[in-house]
């Protein structure tokens, strides 16, 4: 039975880059009806009882619902874990890492903006690290996510943003540019250098 992960934080301690409403929305009825329509989905089956990256492993045999809702739930535990207004700086092992795979870090958040405003559509963009050890950006369609069988870019999640609009509105209505921007203010690089340590 897979369970919402509460946020460690109140609503109000995003702002003035996220607000109440937005962050209520997307949480508390997004991503918690992924959950509802996730267990419904496996209840009854051999699927029952796999933790959700057994699920993502190999997304290419899993019904589209269980796919989609498994990917769901995933990215957005991992996109709520990474947000605070607080710790602003990588650690130096993840700074060197993201020197080493993209030459700097400006050219590591050009390359993170311009993926991000140039996807068309619903998705997710992830700093992943692949199973090489070097980091990379990718943005993927829908709920799919590096940790998935049919994913293009392969490798473990370090960070993830929400492309769905549900995510920056009624905020930013269809102001992608500026969530992207209120995002990047929010990432909490203390977490993703755990994270990057981690695996």
């Amino acid at each position: 039975m897979f369970e919402p992960t509460p946020l460690r934080y109140t609503p109000h301690f995003l702002l003035p880059y996220l607000d109440e409403e937005t962050l209520s929305l997307h949480q508390g009825a997004y991503y918690a009806s992924c959950i509802e329509q996730l267990n419904r989905s496996v209840e009854g089956t051999f699927m029952k009882g796999m933790s959700l990256e057994e699920l993502l492993q190999q997304a290419s045999r899993l019904p589209d619902s269980v796919r989609r809702n498994a990917g769901a739930v995933y990215n957005h535990n991992l996109y709520f874990e990474m947000l605070t207004s607080g710790t602003k700086t990588p650690s130096p092992q993840l700074s060197k890492a993201i020197n080493s795979s993209f030459g700097s870090w400006e050219l590591f958040k050009r390359k993170f903006f311009s993926m991000a405003l140039s996807f068309f559509g619903s998705g997710w963009l992830f700093l992943m690290k692949e199973y090489t050890g070097k980091l990379d950006v990718c943005v993927l369609p829908g709920e799919d996510n590096p940790l998935m069988d049919v994913a293009e870019k392969r490798g473990i999640p370090l960070l993830a943003m929400d492309l769905w609009e549900h995510a920056y509105y009624p905020l930013y209505r269809h102001n992608r540019a500026a969530y992207v921007d209120a995002f990047w203010q929010l990432i909490h690089w203390h977490e993703v250098s755990k994270r990057y340590e981690m695996y």
